[in-house]
């Protein structure tokens, strides 16, 4: 099992991104994930909202680690954090996270050198994360 937390303060952000290969990015939001009893670090996502777009500059496992599923959450539970904030679309270059993740956790058009997505309604139980009754 693990955890996943918001960062609140630099020195914690600091200890995250490096484990995890990110560069800090000044002023962003981010997510620890970490084991929920050894508290090691397994996970860290670095991102900022403007208005209704989300921007993710980071979802990066540890170093050395490959854990699919659990970076797959905390990618979600990021997005799903901009779009409870207001966001209704999220930009993430392609270096943000691996190609395959990017697209697993809902962002796919491509577009300035990185990936898409619309994340209004996502998580509200609709299908491909469209509100059918807005459609």
């Amino acid at each position: 099992m693990f955890k996943i937390f918001p960062i609140q303060d630099e020195e914690t952000k600091k200890i995250y991104a490096e484990a995890c290969g990110a560069s800090l990015v000044d002023g962003a939001f981010s997510y620890g994930m970490a084991d929920a009893e050894s508290l090691a670090i397994m996970g860290f996502s670095q991102f900022d909202l403007d208005g209704e777009e989300a921007t993710l500059y980071d979802l990066k496992e540890k170093i050395g680690q490959s854990d699919f599923e659990a970076i797959f959450i905390l990618g979600r539970a990021t997005l799903e954090f901009c779009e409870r904030c207001g966001a209704t679309s999220c930009f993430a270059k392609k270096d943000a996270a691996d190609e395959t993740l990017l697209r697993a956790i809902g962002l796919r058009t491509e577009r300035d050198g990185g990936f898409y997505g619309r994340i209004e309604g996502m998580f509200d139980g609709h299908c491909e994360g469209e509100n059918k009754e807005n459609t």
